[in-house]
């Protein structure tokens, strides 16, 4: 059921002629913990909606991390001749094969770059 328009131009003049009270409300500590109460209950009542909110939000990460890391800046494998773009069969890994290496030897800070490409998964 659609809010009719009047009520919607009341509630947002009682917001603007009491926002500094209600902001002060919302940052308080007995509001947040009910907040993330009701949250934690939404996501127990919704297994599947959250499931589902999880993974677009992996898949949208995934997306961004292989066109970041792929050759020129776009997506697709960066074997020499490789011309796979599919991202359900891609993933991120070292093209010498020195993850290990990498991580034990390199420095804290420069852990995560360097060394990595897109290559095609094993299917």
């Amino acid at each position: 059921m659609k809010t009719p328009p009047e009520v919607l131009v009341r509630r947002q003049a009682y917001y603007q002629a009491n926002k500094e009270r209600i902001l002060a409300n919302h940052r308080a500590p007995e509001y947040l913990a009910k907040a993330a109460a009701a949250a934690r209950e939404a996501r127990l009542l919704n297994p599947e909606k959250q499931r589902a909110a999880n993974r677009k939000r992996r898949d949208k990460v995934k997306l961004e991390v292989l066109t970041h890391y792929g050759p020129g800046g776009v997506l697709g494998c960066s074997w020499p001749g490789c011309s796979i773009t599919d991202v359900d069969c891609l993933t991120l890994d070292h093209v010498n094969n020195d993850g290990g290496w990498h991580r034990k030897n390199a420095p804290k800070k420069r852990r995560s770059r360097g060394g990595g490409a897109v290559l095609l998964g094993d299917y």
